[in-house]
């Protein structure tokens, strides 16, 4: 069917050429360096208090993509620079329901200042492009990449979802400290961000079958589907190419929210990373709090399948780009293949509600370790449509001084892919990639990521 070729050509296409393009809280993992305001508040609004009199954002973008359906080979990186045409990724050979996740965050003009000494003010500007795929059944995800069916076989897809939207957002963060005296400090912040969403598109499944038979047609279809989209998403979603919708008219609008507390205890005098210092750092937040209401094409709505439907031929539903998926969809119901039961003219989409904990230890006067773990607080469901983030840890060692700053951070999440990586702080540049040594501790890579910025820090008061 055509969400099927779709979502083939984003598990190919993301895992392999979103971070080769590059451009959230699930990016720039790692970079806790040289105290960059900007982007430490988009995963703890509380992090805007800080010494310096204000800190600007030039540029900066990351990409971040993961899945645990196809693998990069060793040496497939070099493959595709090369341009060497033999396959250079695999099937994953595990028997789990296929997920794929991935987001890119474009950072515009930043800037964070004081008020009068007491009240921390950080205005963002970013746009944000996020998607996820969840619970794809195995069997069919074997039959996407041209494996003969079992015409004895009833295959089932329950639990589905395919998420993704992109939109521009503007947050304002404010914080300020809550508590302090020698030893301790106890900080706030809150952002309120405001969205404009461009494109989004919502797939979900909650329970459906289906068979194979001998010509390769479906047959005995069975279930509901749920679907949303916006205008023409046709012209970016088979297409993989979602940016191509910034500068468009805006199709939806929404608000969200951040809000997040630090606690440092700094007990010895000398041990100060900056003017206020800390011997160790607690962090705990949650991110992106709410929705975007999109306009939608005419045929968002929840369909049933047509058991006595004339089955379809399994790779051939509408190849080609240009037509609307509204005219697939009509075509569909005018061939009686499916019913609508519901339509609306706007929907929803949800932000990737995540917690954040985390602790930054001094141990020497140069030499920190971090920790940090993201908890995903949004599941996907069938009943709703948003994207959500992978819950995650990340333990990361770091060197640091005021115009160079290296990282090493080690990253675990709860599909089971462990990733390796660096990050480089010089002068106002930075550069990092929380995955780009993961060959050496695995044979294949399952998901990679790559940020890079210019951000600048004016009077800087650090004790070293």
């Amino acid at each position: 069917m055509e969400f099927l070729r779709v979502i083939k050509f984003y598990l190919v296409t993301l895992l392999f050429l979103l971070p080769g393009i590059t451009a959230t809280a699930q990016g720039y993992i790692g970079l806790n360096l040289s105290n960059n305001v900007i982007t430490d508040v988009f995963t703890n609004p509380a992090f805007v208090v800080n010494d310096d009199d204000f800190q600007i954002n030039a540029i900066g973008a990351s990409g971040y993509v993961g899945n645990n359906a196809y693998s990069l080979k060793k040496g497939g990186i070099n493959s595709i620079l090369n341009g060497v045409s033999n396959p250079f990724f695999i099937k994953s050979a595990n028997k789990d329901s296929k997920v794929i996740y991935g987001n890119a965050d474009f950072l515009g003009p930043a800037v964070s200042f004081k008020v009068k000494k007491k009240y921390y003010v950080a205005v963002s500007t970013r746009l944000r492009y996020l998607l996820n795929m969840d619970n794809l059944n195995n069997d069919a995800f074997r039959l996407m990449g041209g494996q003969p069916a079992d015409t004895s076989k009833n295959y089932n897809l329950n639990n589905f979802s395919f998420n993704n939207q992109l939109f521009a957002q503007l947050g304002v963060s404010y914080g300020g400290i809550i508590t302090s005296n020698e030893e301790n400090v106890l900080t706030g912040g809150v952002t309120l961000n405001y969205m404009m969403g461009f494109a989004a598109a919502g797939v979900t499944v909650p329970q459906s079958g289906f068979s194979v038979d001998q010509n390769n047609m479906l047959s005995n279809l069975t279930g509901r589907v749920n679907v949303a989209f916006t205008p023409y998403a046709n012209t970016w979603l088979s297409k993989g190419a979602p940016l191509a919708k910034f500068g468009s008219v805006p199709t939806g609008s929404g608000m969200g929210l951040d809000m997040g507390v630090v606690y440092e205890y700094n007990p010895i005098e000398g041990m100060s990373r900056q003017a206020r210092g800390y011997l160790v750092r607690f962090s705990a937040s949650i991110t992106d709090i709410g929705s975007i209401k999109y306009t939608a094409s005419t045929t968002t709505g929840s369909y049933s399948t047509n058991p006595n439907a004339t089955a379809y031929e399994i790779y051939n539903v509408n190849k080609d780009p240009n037509h609307t998926y509204g005219q697939v969809i009509n075509q569909l119901m005018t061939d009686s293949a499916v019913l609508q039961k519901s339509k609306s003219d706007k929907f929803k989409m949800f932000l990737p509600t995540a917690l954040h904990l985390g602790m930054d230890l001094k141990l020497g006067k140069m030499f920190y370790l971090n920790a940090a773990s993201l908890i995903n607080l949004r599941s996907p469901v069938t009943n709703a449509y948003g994207d959500h983030y992978v819950t995650s840890f990340t333990l990361a060692p770091r060197y640091e001084s005021k115009y160079f700053s290296f990282g090493l951070p080690f990253t675990a999440n709860s599909y089971k892919i462990a990733n390796l990586g660096a990050v480089l702080y010089l002068g106002p540049f930075y550069i990092g990639s929380a995955s780009i040594f993961s060959p050496v501790i695995g044979n294949n890579l399952n998901n990679f990521d790559i940020y890079a910025g210019v951000h600048f820090i004016f009077n800087k008061k650090k004790d070293y």
